[in-house]
């Protein structure tokens, strides 16, 4: 009987162990989990105006838990009008504590990377105020629910490599520091996707500045086979600008100056429409520019754009007075389109 007595004893007392295990460990979970400062919120980047910079990277995270990435492709250099957000946000998340950066500056012709520990106590101060001040503006719910509206924070990038960190509710905005960062050695491989395999080859960076910073007055004309008329139309150019024509409120085309990347054109003539893509040769179109570039007082050059007879290839020349220039495409497809329920086949 005894025996019995002291083996339940043994028991009852493993069994409270393990009951002030799991309290203790739930009660430490409670305490790490923090659910009154987990929020909504996103990230993201922008350039002051006229500092033409890349970003390869912008991390804003709570110790090891990182946000979702920028597009490392864009180029921005307009100030508040042109955010670089991040491709998602985040819910249920610490506000972060620092931020890892990194970008190429056109302007300076320099990498720069940075990696900054922020101040937490002032970041959740901050937020507070921007929540609830949203919520006076907003309807019941996020007035109950202050701590459901999402927040942005936002690395500014200065001239010589200098950061300003903000944090905003679209209304307002609240900064939070300054930083600087570092020049750094690196490659154009920075700006590669994860699945590119060429990591190694060597990427003319002055090419690559030139084709973004390099102005040249000309004007595009689009030259179509009789009884067709241009339908609407993108012109991008390598500063990442575009103009798109809209053949429901055609107007004239305009006197351009960044160096052309590539023209999405379509045409038609209602029984028969065809649309395209004509991409242009980096370094060839930047030599083209510089051979026939507009001295002061003369025209702008002319980019003509002519479509063959049978709509199926595009010629490309650029001109000046005294000079023309035959381009040669790096990548081009011309395609009809359907109409109505027919396909039509180009000849």
């Amino acid at each position: 009987m005894k025996y019995f007595e002291k083996r339940e004893d043994i028991i009852n007392g493993l069994l409270t162990i393990l009951l002030l295990i799991i309290l203790v460990a739930n009660a430490v979970q409670k305490y790490n989990y923090k659910a009154d400062e987990r929020f909504e919120w996103s990230s993201g980047v922008l350039s002051s105006k006229g500092n033409v910079v890349q970003v390869s990277g912008c991390y804003f995270y709570h110790t090891s838990y990182l946000n979702y990435v920028v597009d490392k492709k864009s180029i921005i250099d307009d100030g508040w009008d042109d955010i670089n957000y991040s491709e998602e946000s985040i819910s249920d998340a610490f506000y972060p504590d620092s931020l890892s950066i990194s970008w190429f500056s056109y302007n300076e012709k320099k990498f720069y990377e940075g990696k900054f520990v922020l101040p937490y106590k002032i970041i959740l101060q901050k937020a507070k105020q921007l929540r609830m001040a949203a919520s006076q503006d907003e309807n019941n719910f996020t007035v109950e629910n202050s701590d459901k509206i999402h927040l942005s924070f936002l690395a500014e990038i200065l001239p010589k490599g200098k950061l300003v960190v903000w944090i905003s509710n679209d209304d307002k905005n609240l900064k939070i520091g300054k930083y600087q960062a570092k020049i750094v050695n690196a490659t154009w491989h920075v700006f590669d996707d994860s699945h590119e395999t060429d990591t190694t080859s060597n990427i003319d960076i002055p090419t690559k500045v030139a084709l973004v910073m390099e102005r040249c007055p000309y004007t595009i004309e689009v030259k179509l086979p009789s009884g067709f008329h241009l339908r609407d139309s993108d012109f991008i150019f390598f500063n990442q600008n575009h103009w798109y024509f809209d053949s429901r409120e055609p107007e004239k085309i305009p006197v351009f100056y960044g160096i052309p990347d590539h023209v999405r054109l379509s045409w038609g003539n209602g029984k028969k429409e065809f649309s395209s893509q004509f991409v242009f040769k980096e370094d060839e179109i930047l030599n083209f520019f510089r051979t026939l570039k507009v001295q002061q007082n003369q025209k702008p050059l002319l980019l003509e754009l002519k479509i063959n007879n049978t709509n199926d290839s595009i010629h490309a020349t650029l001109k000046n007075a005294n000079k023309s220039l035959k381009i040669l495409p790096s990548y081009m497809e011309v395609y009809p389109l359907a109409v109505g329920n027919n396909v039509v086949e180009s000849k």
